[in-house]
């Protein structure tokens, strides 16, 4: 599982956003190689969940500063928000790494 963790924590998750097509595919591939690491992992958390993880994107690090739209603090001039589905609980994030430490 050390592998799968280190894994999901060197992927690049903005590749999609990359003008650059070399670039684009060394992350479709790896986005590949995860979701195959994921399957044979059994792991019971998807990947969207998996990603908040990684980020430490815990309900309260955010503030819902309008309505449905979440900052993380301390907010930045130019952040973007996102929506409290992608946030998780702190017990959440610690049931994922929990998850980690045990199939480790």
């Amino acid at each position: 599982m050390g592998d799968f963790e280190s894994a999901l924590r060197k992927h690049d998750w903005y590749y999609g956003y990359s003008d650059d097509q070399s670039y684009w595919a060394r992350g479709v591939s790896q986005a590949r190689s995860l979701n195959i690491m994921h399957k044979q992992s059994s792991c019971p958390y998807n990947m969207g969940k998996l990603q908040s993880w990684v980020f430490d994107m815990t309900l309260d690090n955010f503030i819902e500063d309008e309505p449905g739209k979440w900052y993380k603090e301390p907010k930045q001039k130019y952040a973007s928000h996102v929506e409290e589905d992608v946030l998780l609980t702190k017990e959440e994030h610690d049931e994922i790494s929990g998850w980690f430490i045990k199939n480790n």
